[in-house]
């Protein structure tokens, strides 16, 4: 299995505190650096200040949601992977976020190897 590059930094956002601590501690993990938020504003501050590699975030987060907040950090980078979870599997909703640019869709409850194949399949298109 190909391993993710070891410079690769990623922002996570996740309003639940408990898969926002289990998944962040995956990512500090498997990556060079990963920058947490648990909002959506937190989430496009973070962004403006470290410019990560990959973005993964919840579709539901308050107060700027997943779908907003991947908008804003499109019209900051046009080409940054971004990866959706979401408890949500409908065929329309993940056409729209495909047509809107999103990289990859993890349905939850995913497995955190799972995440690691999504962004080691966002930083290699991106590289």
């Amino acid at each position: 299995m190909k391993s993710i590059k070891t410079d690769c930094r990623a922002l996570y956002v996740e309003d639940s505190d408990d898969t926002r601590i289990e998944v962040a501690s995956y990512l500090d993990y498997i990556l060079k650096e990963t920058y947490v938020a648990s909002n959506g504003n937190d989430g496009l501050s973070i962004y403006k200040k470290f410019k990560p590699d990959v973005v993964i975030l919840d579709l539901n987060i308050p107060p700027l949601n997943g779908i907003e907040l991947s908008r804003e950090l499109k019209k900051i980078d046009q080409a940054i992977p971004i990866i959706i979870t979401t408890a949500y599997n409908e065929t329309n909703y993940r056409k729209a976020l495909s047509d809107m640019g999103i990289t990859d869709i993890l349905i939850k409850p995913f497995l955190l190897d799972k995440l690691k194949d999504s962004i080691i399949h966002c930083t290699e298109q991106h590289s």
